[in-house]
Order: C-alpha cells, then sequence, then structure tokens
C-alpha cells in the first residue's frame, strides 16, 4: 500500500508555533483550521498540543510555560530542549 507523503515545510511549522508564543491570541485563528497531525515533525505536535491544553486551561502561552508544561510531563528534551523552544 503506497501512502501519499503530503509535502513538509518544516520552516511554516516554525513560524507557526512562534507567532502563537508571540501572541497567545493567534491561536484562535488556527484552531480550527489546524490539528497537531498537520505537523510533519513529531516534536512540533506535541508543542502545538502544549499550545492548546495551555489555551484551553486558560495559561498564557510564553517561553515560561510552555517549557514547564513540557518539562513537567518529561516532554521537554524530546522536542529538543530549551534551546529548540527558544
Amino acid at each position: 500500500m503506497n501512502e501519499e507523503v503530503l509535502p513538509q515545510n518544516i520552516a511554516a511549522e516554525q513560524a507557526v508555533l512562534a507567532a502563537v508564543l508571540l501572541d497567545r491570541d493567534s491561536i484562535k485563528n488556527i484552531l480550527d483550521i489546524l490539528d497537531a497531525d498537520d505537523f510533519s515533525r513529531e516534536a512540533h505536535k506535541v508543542i502545538y498540543k502544549a499550545m492548546m491544553s495551555l489555551f484551553f486551561h486558560d495559561e498564557p502561552i510564553d517561553y515560561i510555560t510552555l517549557t514547564n508544561y513540557l518539562r513537567n510531563r518529561d516532554k521537554l528534551a524530546a522536542v529538543g530542549g530549551l534551546a529548540y523552544i527558544m
């Protein structure tokens, strides 16, 4: 069975995640359009899911809350650590 591989644009994925970090409210514009499974990198899926969880729990979505969220769930290293989030 051949599965079609969708085009991947890692820079675009990073830009979406960065936009949410820079402006928490920007996630409102993409929640109905973009699902975590739309990201090609597993790390980006994990980060986006974390951002969605923070948003739905009315928490800030910034460097500190995101890294704490990931660290508390033992997922920070899996996404590339602090350096990748920066």
